[in-house]
């Protein structure tokens, strides 16, 4: 198994599932460096209260049916005691139910919180009707308000076709669209979205709650129609990833006001990171992609529509997978990168694999973990007391996750027959060129799939404040557990993570009172190295905070009359003054190829390979990269391509979520889709 990301982890956790699949397979995880967790890894920093320390903001979507799945079952065999520190599954994820989203409209950023009520927890099913319905809801109860407010247009403006529905007719409109087929609640929506349009929204388009409210409905009326008119019931929303969302949106008829303001349209671009090179002004998103990716987020979530982990996600998520996989029988070895896969003559094969042992271990293993609180936790660096020579290599702090080599070690070649039988490729993509060359070289599918898989470098920093969201320091206006987005350039994502300071060691104070943590894109061109990147992430949080953060945080003016942070709130050294306190917080460029947040453009999803289809034919395929039933850069995805890796290999697990019907029509082959229907 090379690489210790999500896709990577997953799989090993499926390949030992059973005390069967243990009897047949021996797993061996080979990661760079220290810690489990790729691009969702986190560390505690030893010599500074133990903060936790993200590579950005992660937060769990209720739809993450297989990634909820897989942390259940780890949870529940860890079997940790009651009374210690994320003791369960429920205790590691808490949820969120409120979405506070931002619209730019003429000048005025407007934000707006949506509460999405709770639902059962387990797998959703997609029905396209019963969406609709939950839309036409909503839709009807805010109509209905906005009515009592401005008066409904006089009745001899209606139609005729919807005043003969006679009394209370947009009403009874609703109640025949709740009924429809899609194609029917596709033509009646857009009817009396035209009606609506001209009657009652243009008059009142700088209304804020009016126009969201006509925003919803066109976005509605526009997906419903397209779907049918596109049969993308029958032909699945694969169909359409050729084409970009807006494009899609458009040709189905969306208004342009709608395309250029909506907040839940700029949500679903922020949260994908769908920005070719970062630049927020080239959006791409696949369209197919797109839709299901607000299907999923906003109609088959389960329990809430978002989590957040009780502890840095690798303290929640990869020390419990790790401490399970260890009393399995997995061996994780850490400091090892895999440098190049060596293929038969014929290129059927991986005969050798290159793997770099990055250091010497003085008693020839690596204890990863550290107590905190209670907690297993990764540190954010080595824990140099068990390497060979580790107080000369603490001086030299080498950075063991993006280096392949930094000590110059000796390689070491793995034989198939003698070291291994299968291979799983579970490193990031922009990487595969050099560690995968030959494949590259070998296998066309492969090498188109890499020429059509594009990445995003991404910015992140975290605050930690000596207010509270309701203090008049700050003036949060929204509910204190919401998730903020489709906020200012670039730094559009917003999260308050207070319930984390707890799990920190801070000595007792009263003036720590708030966590915050900040992520979006970042523009690559003319970033050539990580130092130069993070120097223009740290100017990009100075200007946010200066700039912006006002928006949303109204008290944070320093009061001198200019628009200046209150720099004086950040926690920070006594002798510091000014932005110097900046230096005492967090953030980050995530500038190396393995950092990098994988996208879905319109036009490629089509290239991404199954976990079996490598060309190799004991080479297999996981990550949030490989076609997986998202194709999207996310936990889910990663969870689920290692699920698909190892039943490609195994036949096990059986169930695995969101990989058939018409959200995700080209993630199985056909007869794996009806072999999944029938179980």
């Amino acid at each position: 198994m090379l690489g210790g990301g999500v896709a990577g982890v997953t799989a090993a956790f499926e390949l030992s599932a059973t005390p069967e699949l243990r009897e047949r397979y021996q797993v061996t995880l080979y990661t760079p460096g220290w810690r489990l967790g790729g691009k969702g890894a986190s560390g505690r920093q030893r010599d500074d209260h133990d903060r936790i320390l993200e590579h950005g903001l992660h937060i769990w979507f209720g739809c993450y049916d297989n990634a909820f799945s897989v942390m259940q079952r780890c949870y529940a065999e860890l079997g940790r005691p009651a009374s210690a520190p994320l003791a369960t599954w429920e205790d590691a994820f808490k949820p969120a139910d409120d979405v506070v989203l931002y619209e730019r409209w003429k000048d005025r950023w407007i934000g707006r919180q949506l509460t999405f009520p709770r639902k059962p927890f387990g797998p959703g099913q997609p029905q396209l009707a019963d969406m609709i319905h939950e839309a036409a809801a909503w839709l009807e109860r805010e109509w209905r308000a906005l009515r009592d407010e401005h008066g409904e247009p006089p009745r001899h403006l209606l139609p005729h076709w919807l005043r003969d529905l006679g009394a209370d007719a947009v009403e009874h409109l609703f109640a025949l669209i709740a009924r429809a087929d899609e194609g029917e609640a596709g033509r009646l929506l857009r009817g009396f979205e035209d009606w609506v349009w001209e009657h009652f929204v243009q008059p009142r388009i700088d209304d804020d709650r009016v126009r969201f409210w006509f925003g919803t409905l066109d976005l509605l009326a526009t997906s419903v129609h397209g779907i049918a008119a596109d049969d993308l019931l029958g032909r699945g929303l694969a169909a359409v990833n050729d084409e970009e969302l807006g494009d899609w949106l458009r040709r189905h008829g969306a208004r342009e006001e709608i395309l250029e303001s909506s907040p839940i349209l700029r949500g679903l671009y922020d949260g994908a990171f769908a920005y070719e090179d970062g630049d927020k002004s080239r959006p791409n998103n696949a369209a197919g992609k797109g839709l299901q990716d607000l299907i999923r987020a906003v109609f088959l979530y389960r329990g809430a529509i978002l989590f957040k982990m009780q502890a840095g996600m690798g303290d929640t998520v990869f020390a419990p997978m790790y401490e399970v996989l260890r009393a399995r029988g997995v061996e994780v070895a850490f400091f090892h990168w895999a440098s190049r896969l060596g293929l038969s003559d014929d290129g059927a094969l991986v005969d050798e694999i290159e793997v770099i042992p990055q250091v010497g271990l003085r008693d020839g293993t690596y204890d990863p973990l550290y107590d905190v609180k209670g907690l297993p936790c990764w540190p954010s660096e080595p824990l140099y007391e068990q390497l060979e020579d580790g107080d000369r290599i603490r001086a030299s702090q080498p950075d063991f996750e993006h280096i392949a080599n930094p000590l110059g070690r000796k390689p070491r070649v793995l034989r198939r027959g003698k070291d291994f039988d299968d291979v799983v490729l579970a490193i990031p993509p922009d990487l595969h060129r050099e560690v995968a060359g030959e494949v590259v070289a070998r296998h066309k599918a492969f090498a188109s799939m890499l020429d059509h898989t594009h990445s995003v470098m991404t910015q992140a920093f975290q605050l930690w404040i000596d207010r509270s969201l309701g203090d008049p320091g700050l003036d949060w206006p929204y509910q204190a557990n919401s998730i903020m987005s489709a906020y200012v350039e670039p730094l559009d994502t917003y999260c308050n993570m207070t319930h984390l300071i707890p799990r920190e060691d801070w000595p007792q104070r009263d003036d720590l009172l708030d966590l915050a943590y900040f992520v979006g894109v970042i523009p690559s061109k003319g970033l050539d190295s990580w130092d130069q990147a993070n120097a223009h992430a740290r100017r990009n949080a100075i200007a946010f905070l200066n700039g912006d953060a006002g928006g949303f945080w109204p008290g944070a003016d320093d009061g001198t009359g200019i628009k200046h942070f209150d720099w004086r709130y950040l926690i920070a050294p006594d002798g510091a003054h000014g932005e110097a306190r900046f230096e005492a917080q967090y953030w980050r460029a995530n500038f190396p190829a393995a950092e990098r947040y994988v996208t879905t453009f319109a036009g490629t999803p089509q290239y991404r390979l199954r976990a079996d289809e490598s060309g190799v034919a004991n080479l297999y395929l996981a990550g949030d990269w490989t076609k997986n039933g998202l194709d999207a850069g996310c936990v889910e995805a990663a969870v689920t391509s290692g699920m698909l890796c190892s039943r490609a290999m195994t036949g096990q697990p059986t169930e695995i979520a969101g990989i058939g019907g018409w959200l995700a029509s080209d993630a199985i082959r056909p007869e794996d889709e009806l072999t999944a229907s029938a179980r």
